[in-house]
This record gives C-alpha cells, sequence and structure tokens, in this order.
C-alpha cells in the first residue's frame, strides 16, 4: 500500500466508509521498492483504496514507481475523477497492466443515490478518450443489480460500456452487484427484502461473476444475467466484425 483510507462511501465496498485518507510520502515510497528489488520482486499488486486521491501527490508516486523500475498495478482501480492526462500517458512506462478505473453505472440518479460513487459517467469518458488518444489500454468496470435499479437504468450502464468500447476502444469489466456482509449494499437489499438468500461469505466471487445475490422485481436476477451476457455478445462482435457479400 501507498496509502490507507477512503473518504467515499460506495455502498458496495467492503472497505470502511468515509475513513481519513493516510498516505506514505513518496520517499519513503521509494525505500520500500529498494527493499522490494534487493528480495528479487518484480512485480507490485498495491491495494490502495483509493491510490489517487491527491492528484499531485499521484504524479510523485508515478515518478517514483517509474524510477523503481518494477511492474505494478492498482488492485481496486483509480477514480477517474482524479486522473489527470499526463497521468494516463505516463503510465505506458510504469504500469505493466491496464489502466483501470470504475464507472459503476452509466446513470447519474443511480450513481448519486443508490451506489455513492460521486463521480459521473462524464468522467470516465474523458479518461477513455485520454487513454486513446495515447494508445493506453484501458478497463472499465461496471455493475449492475442495484436494489431500486430499474431496466431503464441498467441499460443506460451497458450502452456506456459498449459506447466506451466501440468509440474508444476500452474495455469492459461488468459484473453484478454483490451485498458483502457489512456494507451498506447488504443492509439496503435485505431491508428492502430483495436478498435471494443471505451470502456465503466464503462463495463471494461466484456472486460477483454472474449468480446475483439481489433480485428486485423491476431488475430480477435471471435479466441481470441475461444482460451481461448481451453485453458480452456485442464486445465479441465488435472485437471480430464480420463482412457479408451478397
Amino acid at each position: 500500500q501507498t496509502s490507507r483510507g477512503c473518504p467515499y462511501r460506495c455502498t458496495f465496498c467492503a472497505s470502511l466508509p468515509g475513513q481519513t485518507h493516510r498516505a506514505w510520502s513518496p520517499a519513503a515510497l521509494a525505500q520500500h521498492l529498494r527493499f522490494y528489488r534487493e528480495l528479487g520482486a518484480s512485480t507490485l499488486l498495491l491495494t490502495d483504496e483509493v491510490m489517487n486521491l491527491d492528484p499531485e501527490r499521484f504524479t510523485a508516486v508515478l515518478e517514483t514507481l517509474r524510477e523503481g523500475n518494477l511492474r505494478w498495478t492498482p488492485v481496486n482501480g483509480l477514480r477517474a475523477d482524479r486522473l489527470r492526462k499526463e497521468h494516463v500517458s505516463r503510465f505506458g512506462f510504469c504500469l505493466g497492466f491496464n489502466l483501470k478505473v470504475s464507472a459503476e453505472s452509466g446513470d447519474e440518479t443511480l450513481l448519486r443515490d443508490d451506489v455513492r460513487k460521486g463521480l459521473g459517467p462524464e468522467d470516465v469518458e474523458r479518461v477513455a478518450r485520454w487513454a486513446a488518444e495515447a494508445q493506453e489500454p484501458l478497463q472499465v468496470h461496471y455493475i449492475l443489480g442495484f436494489p431500486t435499479e430499474t431496466i431503464a437504468q441498467a441499460n443506460q450502464t451497458l450502452a456506456l460500456a459498449a459506447r466506451l468500447h466501440e468509440d474508444h476502444g476500452a474495455a469492459p469489466r461488468a459484473q453484478v452487484a454483490t451485498p458483502v456482509p457489512g456494507t451498506a449494499l447488504h443492509r439496503e437489499a435485505r431491508e428492502r427484502g430483495v436478498l435471494r438468500e443471505e451470502p456465503d461469505r466464503f462463495a463471494l466471487l461466484a456472486s460477483f461473476v454472474g449468480d446475483p445475490q439481489i433480485d428486485p422485481p423491476q431488475l430480477p436476477a435471471r435479466l441481470q444475467t441475461a444482460l451481461l451476457r448481451l453485453l458480452r455478445q456485442r464486445v465479441d462482435q465488435a472485437r471480430d466484425p464480420g463482412l457479408l457479400l451478397d
């Protein structure tokens, strides 16, 4: 970690919401990088909750990581609204993995009221445009199936994912909303009576990748699965276009 804590309050996050953000200095990080290299490490998985909260500090961290000559990736992705264009252009020589940001939803009302992410689709689209200009591979994460989400709102998310992929080459990574015990999402789903069953904390991965545990009447679990399948089909078709001759 280069920092700890996150001041944001995303309802699905298993970290404690609204924490104070505490960050190492780039000088302290440089000392640790030297230690890791002496151990023979070649790759770092950085588990900061929000690595780029302070854009100025993040610029210095990028330089430190580049000088450390190690591949690295932020496991939790980066906040699109805290990225700058020069950050995106610097990733090619110090990241070693795809740049990752999270949109969660394409619907601003859902983002504000149910997800509480604190950013908008325009922030993600701006980063997708920068990444395409810099020829930097980008992954964008999306979530379907929040307790109050409607079919129209889900389609907003799918439309954003498809457009960013087709216009800017941003690879979509979509999953269903998973009510991890202890999160605000879990409490809301239970209070609204839309939990299919209490999630098994030791088998959560299946829920993330396509076994919805939240089953609201306006966006039932079976429809969430179908929508994810349709998005994957559209991405596959865009990746391998066909030419028809009559």
